[in-house]
């Protein structure tokens, strides 16, 4: 796991380098040492709900991987072409010269029926090649109607 944070690390710092610097995010934001804090949450007045608190580690990596799984929301989208959520990284690797930022990247994400969060669910992999410049789909693996019980073990914060 500790080679996956790295490496969405890697990703994130070469996006970074590649995009100029917005509303006072640097490059340097991305050092692995840089604090971490918490966001701010807006409430409309209500009782905010009570949610355990992630531990340090745990939030950084899933932060992490919610900045990468934003990169290919478009290209999920366009690919799908239907709803769909519940999105993690399976797995990523480093691909040719470790000194340029080429990654191939599984995404698996649960795919809807007519709505959101509706039946039939399916588990969709779609594997990306990842550079600065260029994300290519370059494979695409699915399997229709995972059960009740998946569909719970990968989307239980949207289930209640």
């Amino acid at each position: 796991m500790k080679h996956v944070l790295l490496s969405l690390f890697f990703v994130a710092a070469a996006f970074a380098s590649s995009c100029p610097t917005a509303s006072g995010i640097s490059r340097d934001s991305f050092s692995p040492h840089a604090a971490v804090s918490e966001p701010e949450l807006h409430t409309s007045g209500a009782a905010p709900e009570e949610f355990p608190a992630p531990s340090p580690v745990q939030g950084r990596e899933q932060l992490l991987e919610g900045a990468l799984l934003n990169r290919y929301l478009e290209l999920i989208g366009s690919t799908l072409q239907k709803p769909f959520g519940c999105g993690k990284i399976a797995s990523i690797k480093r691909l040719g010269d470790p000194r340029l930022p080429a990654f191939e990247v599984a995404i698996e994400v649960v795919s809807f029926g007519a709505a959101y969060g509706q039946p039939p669910y399916d588990l969709v992999t779609l594997t990306v090649r990842d550079r600065p410049d260029l994300v290519t789909l370059i494979g695409i693996d699915k399997r229709q109607n995972i059960s009740g019980e998946e569909y719970k073990e990968r989307c239980g914060w949207l289930v209640r």
